[in-house]
């Protein structure tokens, strides 16, 4: 666990040829804050430095309560939600209080790798397991052992899936949930995309009967660009959540006034969710019909903000071993940036739908000389 955060070095990239590169790795957030919204962060900065008061926490309890309940049809009381500075943080507050050196936790490949590392930090065995293409990208059980499955105590998983955009099926969820009751192990879900849900309503482990414990990351700031003034939550039992918000007192610094007052107003704002996720899904399918038209293999999209390619076995006449000979094959000879994703099976590159439209028309210009998958 000690190499670099590869979105980090993605990102210093990008920036040493700021102008250069057609950037389909990170993207930019060019959704336009609604009006009242906009009024809140301008007009009143002062609350940025004014730690949140019990009645606006509160009052950002109430507008989560009705966010999942008109998202995902999930009823909670006040008592199942803390407020979390970030989806990073709220993980490492999960780990704390949930983990013992010694446990063990499964995590996906491919997937968000920070959950990996704060177990690892945490003494914790770590089993990665892959999500398989054609089951729509739920995590192979089959590939731990009976011992393995045992030890586990918590299942990290984030559903709807970064990169992949899949969604788990009802055959997946419950083979999860009756591992997990099984060993008496937590679900954490990292859901920040359910709302980009496309063929189906958004999904919430919390929906469904289960002996298992769930923990659900939730948070709109793939939705809305609020950059440091976007908040997320953490729900779960009563127990639980108690037990990381104790946590947090001491782990972080008071969320300020206008993180809390700004998210608030996103949770309720149905109307404006529905209009981002229709832009979400025309930008993505745009894309996904240009890759395909030019040569290389998507997945279809489920849910999120991006697509998912296999990797291609030749790029501009030069034979492709993994992810990330491709990604810097596209970076260094044609200035074009994307994510490479491996996995012992498998091998994807991750497509942004946060591009500009001159951005596609450079992706179809390039052809001609890509040529992705030809023979060589």
């Amino acid at each position: 666990m000690t190499s670099r955060y590869p979105f980090a070095v993605i990102k210093e990239k990008l920036h040493a040829r700021r102008g250069q590169v057609t950037d389909f790795a990170i993207g930019a957030r060019r959704l336009k804050l609604p009006g009242e919204l906009s009024a809140i962060l301008s007009d009143k900065p002062e609350l940025a430095l004014r730690a949140a008061s019990p009645e606006a926490v509160k009052d950002f309890k109430a507008a989560a309560i009705t966010m999942l309940q008109h998202e995902f049809g999930v009823t909670v009381e006040p008592e199942q939600i803390v407020p979390i500075p970030g989806g990073r943080v709220a993980m490492t507050a999960t780990a704390a209080c949930m983990l013992q050196p010694g446990d063990a936790v499964l995590v996906t490949e491919p997937g968000y790798p920070a959950f990996a590392r704060l177990a690892a930090h945490w003494h914790a065995s770590v089993y990665p397991v892959a999500l398989d293409p054609e089951q729509g990208f739920a995590p192979d059980l089959s590939s731990l052992t009976a011992q393995q499955l045992a030890a586990l105590r918590i299942y990290a998983l984030n559903y709807p899936n970064n990169p992949s955009g899949g969604i788990l099926s009802s055959a997946a969820r419950s083979a999860i949930q009756d591992a997990a009751a099984s060993s008496n192990a937590v679900i954490f879900n990292d859901n920040i995309y359910g709302p980009l849900s496309y063929q189906s309503r958004p999904f919430s482990f919390l929906a469904e009967a289960s002996a298992a414990e769930v923990i659900e990351l939730h948070a709109l700031t793939k939705l809305y660009p609020l950059g440091p003034q976007g908040a997320s939550f953490l729900t779960g039992s009563v127990d639980t959540i108690h037990k990381i918000s104790i946590y947090s007192e001491l782990a972080w610094a008071p969320m300020s006034e206008l993180e809390i007052q700004a998210t608030s107003w996103c949770f309720r704002d149905e109307t404006g969710r529905g209009q981002i996720k229709a832009l979400f899904e025309a930008q993505l399918d745009a894309l996904l019909k240009t890759l395909q038209t030019i040569g290389f293999e998507p997945y279809p999209v489920q849910g999120g903000i991006y697509v998912l390619c296999k990797v291609p076995n030749s790029i501009a006449g030069k034979t492709i071993s993994s992810a990330g000979e491709a990604a810097l094959l596209l970076m260094d000879e044609f200035d074009l940036a994307v994510v490479p994703f491996e996995s012992p099976t498998q091998h994807y590159l991750r497509f942004t739908s946060m591009y500009r439209a001159e951005d596609l028309e450079r992706l179809q210009g390039l052809a001609a000389e890509l040529r992705p998958n030809q023979p060589i």
